[in-house]
């Protein structure tokens, strides 16, 4: 892993920048997002939390899908942090922004109602990515529920090709569970009692693979 302890949203600081132009050409985000935060069922008053925020893209869905929801996000990097507190305020939406890690979040026990993640946890090693999974667990009160996209086994031999260099930049170890498909394994070792596939996407980079995850 970097020195810095995390890996940057785009891999590397100096395409931070660039972060949502090439999520916008590369990604689909029509085809998982809206359909993430719809498979949520988010309602007025919802407590939500968006781990890792990114540049709030995710959090802006959820914000323009219920605006009578009490929406957060946490990241742990500074400078995308800074563009996430740049795009909230610019769309005036009520969006919190704090800054921590997914493998320690700064909130107390059972305080959401649904936590949202999108392109995070690849990101993680396969015991942080538990250690993740366990942390929203705990901050999910009674019938709290994990809706999530990330990187999941390739439906075939393009989405492969394209998630190779994926795995390249973000790591081979750390994308390994993602490759072989096993992070529902990986969400019930945590402690989720219910764990489904909700939805998948191909993109240029490889297959997008929607997830709920109730706690058990």
């Amino acid at each position: 892993m970097a020195k810095r302890g995390y890996v940057p949203a785009a891999g590397f600081d100096r395409l931070t920048p660039l972060y949502d132009v090439l999520m916008r050409l590369t990604m689909r985000e029509h085809a998982w997002r809206g359909p993430l935060v719809e498979q949520a069922g988010l309602e007025p008053g919802v407590r939500v939390l968006d781990v890792g925020v990114g540049s709030a893209a995710l959090a802006l869905e959820a914000f323009k899908h219920e605006p009578g929801g009490d929406i957060g996000g946490v990241d742990v990097d500074d400078r995308i942090l800074a563009r996430a507190s740049w795009k909230v305020e610019e769309a005036g939406a009520g969006v919190q922004l704090v800054r921590g890690s997914a493998v320690d979040l700064p909130f107390e026990d059972g305080v959401f109602d649904r936590v949202l993640s999108s392109l995070v946890f690849h990101h993680l090693t396969r015991s942080e990515k538990v250690a993740a999974f366990r942390e929203v667990r705990r901050v999910l009160g009674v019938g709290g529920e994990l809706h999530f996209a990330d990187w999941g086994s390739p439906s075939g031999v393009l989405t492969g090709l394209g998630f190779s260099l994926v795995r390249a930049l973000d790591g081979f170890d750390r994308t390994r569970a993602h490759r072989e498909g096993v992070l529902p394994g990986l969400l019930e070792e945590a402690g989720f009692g219910v764990v489904e596939e909700v939805g998948v996407a191909d993109t240029v980079f490889g297959t997008m693979r929607r997830y709920r995850a109730v706690p058990g």
